[in-house]
């Protein structure tokens, strides 16, 4: 009986043995890489960097590289390094480190150099405002539309132009059809300008505060024309624009806002979080989708929603979506791309969100598809920034620029921010922390 009990326990202390030994070898981990310098998640204004970084493992390291070129082992302390001198906007650096037995690791960083330098120019415009929409007309001239002369004050249809090359702004011949605040400004591919949406007032309380007919300039003789819209009317503020090509049509989408979100059975003001899209015919916009289109990732108001590709003008397809809402302390936070060139329709995709949670700020695209985003406000309107971001769309990532702290720019939110040509972006209008809008623009001048 003992000595059956013994062979059983023997046995299967055997089977134990055997299975433990069948049990694949696990390798020891790659080596790990640490990056020590530069600091990638900043922007770098010298030309040389030397790229640092440590290295360990189970085994001794054996050699580490950048974009294939050895790096430099230095035995005091077991860093490696490289000297590297940058080129304007966005370099990628391959970093990759083997052991001794063969183990690879490899990373990807991405270094963005930019030099660039802000000017303000004071009492710029004729009457400051904000609120406004700005777009450059096929002559480079700088189209400011409406706004308010104070935060929450009542829309104004004043019209200045800034013409091509020069820093004096001019009072159009023409006014808006309809004073609005809020609205979104569109060139099309005939050079007129689609002016869209907005609200009477900077301050929404209804929804009849919303301006619905939309309008048209002629850049030849500054003149506005009121648009016919087929469908139910447009009916949001503080929301984005832009245009697209299919079969042959102009398609006008605009996205978000604050609103009228239900329509029937009877209206609603929210925050809107869908896309609705219209075929540009004409003096007329033709309805392609309800009152109420199609759900995007978030209802959000305030935000930007910037080109990313540089070799389409009138139709990128792809854009950056940002920003955040406040209401009542509570706050979400917005990033995503938008892709509307998409096989299979429009395409979505998360990003990364901004380092500074703002509202009504301005973004522009600048080169290398990087965005530049500039200033907005918090949840208070006393809470202006005056700070900017960029977004490196390779590392997707934000990057806060540093500033001259003897001269950083103007608090201001409610702005614009447009590129007059490349290299020169153009900061115009806005509220101050007191809610006046603000007369002074900044020039933005930079390399890429």
């Amino acid at each position: 009986m003992v000595l059956s009990r013994f062979i059983k326990i023997s046995a299967l202390v055997c089977i134990i043995g055997l299975s433990g030994c069948d049990r694949p070898f696990t390798d020891p981990a790659t080596p790990d890489i640490d990056i020590l310098s530069p600091d990638f998640s900043s922007i770098i204004v010298n030309d040389l960097v030397t790229i640092s970084i440590s290295a360990a493992g189970f085994r001794a390291i054996a050699s580490a590289t950048v974009n294939g070129e050895p790096m430099t082992l230095d035995p005091s302390n077991g860093n490696w390094s490289i000297d590297w001198n940058l080129v304007q906007g966005v370099n990628r650096f391959d970093i990759q480190v083997t052991d001794v037995d063969g183990g690879v690791t490899d990373t990807t960083e991405y270094a963005t150099r930019m030099s660039y330098v802000v000017t303000p120019r004071l009492n710029s415009m004729k009457v400051a405002t904000g609120g406004h929409a700005t777009t450059t007309t096929f002559n480079g001239a700088l189209l400011v539309t409406g706004g308010t002369e104070v935060a929450g004050g009542t829309a104004i249809n004043r019209v200045e132009i800034l013409p091509a090359g020069s820093t004096v702004f001019q009072t159009a011949s023409g006014t808006l059809v309809n004073a609005r605040s809020g609205h979104t400004s569109t060139l099309l591919p005939d050079g007129r300008i689609l002016i869209a949406g907005g609200s009477r007032t900077d301050d929404i309380t209804s929804v009849g505060d919303l301006v619905e007919e939309p309008e048209i300039f002629n850049p030849d003789d500054q003149s506005f024309e009121p648009m016919f819209v087929s469908g139910d009317p447009i009916r949001r503020s503080f929301h984005t624009a832009s245009t697209r090509l299919v079969n042959g049509s102009i398609i006008l989408d605009l996205y978000g806002g604050v609103g009228d979100v239900q329509y029937s059975p009877e209206s609603r003001l929210g925050i809107r979080s869908d896309l609705r899209s219209f075929q540009v015919l004409g003096d007329s916009l033709i309805a392609l989708s309800p009152a109420v289109g199609p759900n995007l990732p978030e209802a959000i108001s305030g935000h930007t929603q910037t080109p990313l590709q540089s070799n389409a003008f009138f139709f990128p397809g792809e854009y950056l979506i940002s920003g955040s809402w406040f209401i009542s302390g509570a706050r979400a936070d917005v990033g995503f791309k938008v892709n509307f060139g998409g096989q299979t329709g429009i395409v979505t995709e998360e990003t990364a969100v901004l380092s500074t949670p703002r509202t009504r700020h301005a973004a522009e695209r600048l080169g290398n598809d990087t965005v530049i985003f500039w200033g907005g406000r918090q949840e208070s309107r006393n809470s202006a920034l005056n700070d900017a971001e960029l977004y490196v769309p390779q590392a997707n990532r934000f990057i806060l620029l540093p500033f001259d702290s003897t001269l950083p720019p103007v608090k201001r939110y409610g702005h614009t921010a447009t590129l007059l040509f490349p290299g020169r972006m153009i900061v115009v209008g806005g509220y101050s922390n007191t809610g006046v809008a603000i007369p002074h623009v900044e020039i933005f001048d930079y390399q890429q």
